[in-house]
């Protein structure tokens, strides 16, 4: 199975349509997220046991309340977003022309949003290309669960009568995980595709090419912005 025409687009931000500048602040959020999953794991298993390799990688959940205290001390400290992130090339030529077909899109992540994800959104101009944002505060449960997803898919605005087609552009394996789940949960006349971003180096593309599930095709990749604009004029210009 091929990669339709989309009638929708969700992306991810921090490694997506977001490049990191301070890997530093990054590899804290990362690290401080993955010590209290492997803290808190062995009391929600009931073997309680210890979380492998694998489930770090794809089941660590961002914790909202420590992403809000190191935005607090980001701020504190002077160092505005702009000294964080940049967006990634070709970003801004995929909104533009995803927009000019009338796709409908939404910004779907992890990051702590009041504080880092909406004015970066706001610094770079990207706001207006997005019809929702749901960020880590918006939700119960973060990615992987299924729920970031599905509350994205409908704040959309997409017609229940129609069939859609949306793809969801992500750089972890957590997002790829997300996206499956919610699948499963949407109406028989909508679809969800996973598209790694980053491929073949990021843990999205890792993570689907071990997937063995019948929408899963070499399709469901894109190497950079550049490529993913490919994918979409090849669909919609032929």
């Amino acid at each position: 199975m091929t990669l339709p025409q989309p009638t929708a687009l969700l992306f991810d931000l921090d490694g997506t349509l977001m490049r990191h500048k301070s890997e530093k602040l990054i590899a804290s959020l990362e690290r401080y997220d993955t010590i209290l999953h492997i803290l808190t794991k062995p009391f929600q298993s009931p073997g309680r046991r210890m979380p492998h390799e694998m489930d770090l990688t794809v089941n660590v959940q961002s914790n909202p309340y420590m992403h809000r205290l190191i935005h607090m001390v980001r701020q504190a400290r002077g160092i505005g977003v702009d000294d964080v992130v940049e967006p990634e090339a070709g970003a801004l030529e995929v909104l533009e022309y995803a927009k000019s077909k009338g796709l409908k899109m939404g910004v779907t992540s992890n990051a702590y949003g009041r504080l880092y994800g909406h004015p970066v959104l706001k610094l770079y101009g990207f706001e207006r290309f997005f019809n929702t944002t749901v960020f880590r505060e918006n939700t119960k449960r973060g990615k992987p669960h299924a729920e970031p997803v599905l509350r994205s898919i409908k704040s959309l605005g997409l017609d229940e009568g129609k069939e859609q087609h949306i793809w969801f552009i992500g750089d972890q394996a957590k997002d790829i995980k997300a996206v499956m789940q919610a699948s499963e949960e949407l109406p028989d006349n909508w679809h969800l595709y996973p598209v790694a971003y980053a491929a073949p180096n990021s843990t999205a593309y890792f993570y689907l090419s071990r997937l063995r599930d019948k929408t899963i095709t070499n399709q469901n990749y894109t190497r950079n912005f550049a490529h993913l604009l490919n994918k979409l004029s090849l669909r919609f210009d032929g």
